[in-house]
């Protein structure tokens, strides 16, 4: 569950508080739903043969217990977003592929979000929205740099 809502942070801007707001954004799927599909896809574009995906390849991409991505498929499933079907009689593994419906739903969704992340870019500002993006980028890069240090038992220089 907390790796489910790790994923759907990513699709929630900050200030969002309340639930009606939330609801108003992802008018189309729900944020799980969303991050499911949209890490679905990414994995498919990333594998050979991208018409489907098999359950085993989410599991170790996502590095989840296959019985999460099975909860997770049979929710998309019922919502009619993707198919889950198998090759032979199901012992060479279950796949899943996105349906038309699925497709269509989440180029809404996507749409939806990229209006309303314009409209904040627009209205904080390109040219500061480029250097903080660049700023958060060497923050990260910074952070990561000494997380690696402290793994690796050096340590850091001291900050003035």
């Amino acid at each position: 569950m907390e790796k489910k809502m790790e994923m759907a942070r990513r699709f929630v801007p900050a200030g969002i508080k309340t639930k009606e707001t939330l609801e108003k954004l992802f008018s189309q799927v729900s944020v799980i739903d969303y991050a499911a599909m949209w890490i679905i896809a990414k994995l498919m574009d990333h594998t050979e043969g991208a018409e489907k995906l098999y359950l085993n390849e989410i599991a170790e991409q996502l590095q989840i217990p296959m019985k999460e991505v099975t909860k997770i498929v049979k929710n998309l499933q019922e919502r009619g977003l993707i198919s889950w079907t198998h090759d032979g009689d199901g012992s060479e593994g279950t796949y899943i592929q996105i349906t038309k419906n699925g497709n269509d739903t989440i180029g809404e969704q996507q749409h939806t979000l990229k209006d309303f992340y314009g409209q904040v870019i627009k209205r904080f500002g390109k040219e500061r929205f480029m250097t903080m993006v660049s700023l958060v980028g060497e923050f990260d890069y910074i952070m990561n740099d000494e997380m690696k240090k402290l793994e690796d038992g050096q340590k850091g220089e001291m900050a003035e």
